[in-house]
């Protein structure tokens, strides 16, 4: 079974359901072993590298130490996918409901691809 890990900040956030903050990803994720992690601290500093083997999501929250426009850059440079409140976090900085589901779909694509070699 393919794994997703969702990074939460703080961990007082972190319930028993991960995607309870994105619920438009439960039909994409469907099938993958989903587990909620804590972001320690919520520093850019103490993010994974990152995962080649695995789809990481990190939950933006108004509690970490940087702005939604950092989060963004460094988690696509780690391979990443930054969101908040069922939301991709955009380079910009920016909330976009619009596509999440569609960037989430991507990587898992990028991420199967790259097991398959």
């Amino acid at each position: 079974m393919k794994k997703i890990t969702v990074l939460i900040y703080p961990a007082y956030m972190l319930d028993s359901d991960p995607l309870s903050f994105a619920p438009s990803l439960r039909p994409v994720l469907e099938g993958y072993e989903v587990k909620g992690e804590v972001w320690k601290e919520g520093d850019l500093s103490l993010l994974p590298d990152s995962a080649d083997d695995e789809l990481v999501l990190v939950r933006a929250s108004n509690k970490m130490w940087c702005d939604e426009v950092d989060l963004a850059r460094v988690c696509e440079r780690r391979g990443f996918i930054a969101f908040s409140r069922d939301n991709l976090i955009t380079l910009q900085g920016r909330q976009d409901s619009t596509h999440l589901v569609e960037a989430v779909s991507h990587a898992l694509k990028k991420v199967e691809s790259a097991a398959r070699s």
